[in-house]
């Protein structure tokens, strides 16, 4: 019983070659190239596994590459919605980062305790439950600065780590 083989020449040297048709895999017996065979309907055709191998590694590559641009396209989409819940809405509409030192909110927080402490000697001189209107009018002022000064401080821990992870990620694309 006769075995068929097929007629293939090596795609890197052009020397005619011959293989069983399930063969996967042959190294040309002229220029020891490493070739796969390729079937593409009924036609049967070499490549060069080098040629194969460098284009995997390079799309290997390539997809690293692909992959870190999302990671920091992610993390900088991430961050500007983690970052618009920090921000601050003024009366008109308009927003701006936490102030750790908010000088003219610390003033007028100032000038609430000054007015509640004024209020209640005053108020509890002549009619003392006023009074309670001053120290809920100091708490109002106390509450305002301490929660601002926390939501300032938790903003420039969270822009620290953003910014952190950024230079990570933006150092690791730039290797490439």
């Amino acid at each position: 019983m006769a075995v068929e083989l097929l007629s293939l020449s090596c795609n890197h040297c052009g020397a005619p070659l011959q293989a069983p048709p399930e063969a996967r895999y042959l190294t040309c017996a002229h220029c020891n190239a490493r070739l796969a065979v390729q079937r593409s309907g009924s036609a049967y055709y070499t490549s060069v596994l080098e040629k194969i191998e460098k284009n995997t590694e390079e799309a290997v590559e390539d997809l690293g590459i692909i992959r870190r641009q999302n990671d920091l396209e992610r993390l900088d989409r991430e961050w500007a919605m983690k970052r618009e819940t920090y921000l601050v809405r003024g009366k008109d509409g308009s927003t701006r980062e936490p102030d750790e030192n908010p000088g003219c909110n610390t003033a007028l927080n100032g000038f609430v305790v000054v007015f509640g402490a004024i209020w209640t000697c005053i108020a509890g001189a002549a009619f003392p439950p006023m009074a309670l209107f001053g120290l809920v009018f100091i708490g109002f002022a106390i509450h305002g600065m301490v929660s601002s000064q926390r939501k300032a401080g938790e903003y420039r821990e969270a822009k620290a780590r953003y910014e952190a992870t950024r230079r990570r990620l933006a150092a690791a694309l730039d290797e490439r």
